[in-house]
């Protein structure tokens, strides 16, 4: 079956080969040129800053993090470690 479609192939291959080819418009290199010379460009002094707002951010998130566990964890020792628990009242 793939055999028998490969004259065809070949055949619209060609027909393609003698299509004419497409032009770009002669203002289109110098309006992409303008473009790309209007492109903001990052400094290494603000690369320095957005690393260290990054970093600052991660380590507040970091923490937060162990914060919240040892905070559950007191709770947990706490509620382990009581004498009377309030939800459980014997009558």
């Amino acid at each position: 079956m793939i055999m028998a479609e490969l004259p065809d192939l070949d055949r619209e291959i060609e027909r393609l080969g003698a299509l004419p080819r497409a032009k770009a418009p002669e203002h289109l290199l110098p309006r992409i040129m303008t473009g790309l010379a209007r492109t903001r460009t990052f400094t290494p002094p603000e690369w320095r800053a957005l690393a260290a707002a990054a970093v600052l951010i991660l380590s507040l998130n970091v923490t937060a993090l162990i914060s919240y566990q040892t905070s559950l964890t007191e709770a947990g020792a706490a509620e382990e470690w009581s004498l009377l628990n309030n939800y459980e009242f014997e009558d």
